[in-house]
């Protein structure tokens, strides 16, 4: 599988990988951005941060830019992008296999990303065959893709979901939504929080992110 990725090292030999999605229209070096934002470079890690693919854009008068997948008008859980979610997902389970390839174990895996990506993070996430080490959603939601997921394997998995209060691109209420979905489906170790600005990531949020991280990898 042909996919761009920026692979970064903070030590020689990382017991933690961090695979990180970025939003529409963004690329891998944002996500790189965004993780030295953390300055959590002390921790053994692997950052891997891939670009999407280019694809059409419908609700962008059909721009070509790199997304996860495609958007049309509307609410957004509907004529939703079903392949596009899929196809996304085979890569990022790619990046997974890779990731345990390369000697990092799947519990010591952790599956992030904004907006879009944080959307593909999770649908992942509840479908994957192994158990990862936690899942970080920012200022994203739950596809409304009707079928029953296949794998219980990271209902025992922390997540961490945030949102800001005005987001201005995806509605408070879906992150709202996504809480109470994944608590009906059984997954309960959510920590939650909002944040007092749109859709986008402030200093209260990066620090609150590096708490969860380095509680992870210091397990």
């Amino acid at each position: 599988m042909d996919i761009n990725t920026v692979n970064i090292k903070t030590h020689e030999n990382p017991t933690h990988s961090i695979i990180w999605l970025h939003g529409l229209g963004s690329n891998s070096r944002d996500s790189l951005q965004l993780l030295n934002y953390l300055n959590i470079t002390k921790l053994k890690l692997r950052f891997v941060c891939p670009d999407a693919p280019k694809r059409t854009i419908t609700i962008n008068n059909n721009s070509v830019m790199r997304a996860w997948y495609d958007i049309k008008p509307g609410e957004l859980n509907e004529n939703i992008d079903i392949r596009g979610i899929q196809d996304s997902e085979e890569i990022i389970k790619y990046l997974i296999e890779q990731e345990i390839d390369k000697g990092i174990s799947s519990e010591n895996i952790i599956l992030g990303g904004f907006s879009q990506g944080s959307v593909i993070s999770l649908y992942t996430a509840m479908n994957l065959n192994v158990r990862i080490a936690a899942v970080i959603c920012l200022s994203g939601y739950l596809p409304n893709i009707k079928h029953e997921y296949i794998y219980n394997t990271n209902k025992k998995t922390p997540f961490f979901i945030a949102h800001g209060l005005y987001d201005e691109i995806i509605p408070i209420n879906k992150f709202h939504e996504c809480i109470s979905e994944l608590k009906e489906k059984g997954y309960y170790l959510i920590t939650k929080k909002e944040y007092e600005h749109g859709h986008s990531v402030d200093q209260k949020e990066l620090q609150d992110i590096r708490s969860f991280i380095t509680n992870i990898a210091n397990k």
